[in-house]
């Protein structure tokens, strides 16, 4: 439920901003060099995690009961093709106007913007519905949901300087996005390796659900 949907956004930043610091895209500057001791830096986390861990949850929640609680379940029940790219489109379209309005995942144009939002949403939306399918529970797409945000929004992002790269860090940038693709196909090649499909994945976590 938990360890899951926290292992993979740190793996898939922590790779990212690992291999941004060896090209010099971002260095190790936690706070941007405010904070200098071990107590500083362990007070912040513990502090801010708590906070953001709460609030993320809380606010992922009511944006996956509608996601992966309700769209997801009914496309597969409907017996939809691609049901999760139809769901990622979905999801990437539910954010263009952020994008448009606010900004939100900035790279330096807005379709660029735009294009790696769509490409970070289809591959999130799959394993993040794996997961709850798996478990038979939404909450591993609400922990993925959280984790994911704090983590990219502000773990890394916050002990990088750099981190604001949004091109090719950050929540979206293009190295995240790449590490998020690998994860997908690997797991989507794992699935496939079992045996297993995605209709009777869905089928059988429908079927405990009713």
């Amino acid at each position: 439920m938990i360890l899951w949907p926290l292992a993979v956004p740190l793996v898939v930043y922590g790779a990212s901003y690992g291999l941004a610091g060896l090209v010099g895209l971002a260095h190790w500057s936690p706070g941007g060099g405010r904070w200098t001791t071990g107590t500083q830096i362990a007070l912040n986390l513990v502090v801010n995690l708590s906070i953001l861990g709460a609030f993320g949850t809380f606010t992922a929640l009511g944006e996956e009961i509608g996601w992966r609680g309700y769209l997801q379940p009914r496309l597969d029940a409907a017996g939809v093709r691609q049901s999760v790219a139809v769901v990622g489109l979905a999801w990437a379209a539910f954010h263009t106007p952020i994008i448009v309005g606010a900004g939100y995942l900035e790279t330096g144009g807005l379709w660029k913007s735009i294009g790696l939002s769509l490409a970070l949403d289809l591959p999130l939306a799959f394993v993040w519905a794996y997961g709850s399918y798996r478990a038979g529970s939404l909450w591993p797409a609400v922990f993925f949901h959280s984790f994911h945000n704090t983590i990219s929004q502000w773990l890394f992002p916050r002990f990088f300087a750099g981190g604001d790269n949004a091109l090719w860090l950050g929540e979206g940038g293009i190295l995240p996005v790449t590490g998020y693709i690998v994860v997908s196909v690997m797991l989507y090649a794992w699935i496939r390796g079992r045996g297993e499909s995605w209709q009777a994945l869905s089928q059988r976590a429908l079927d405990d659900s009713c």
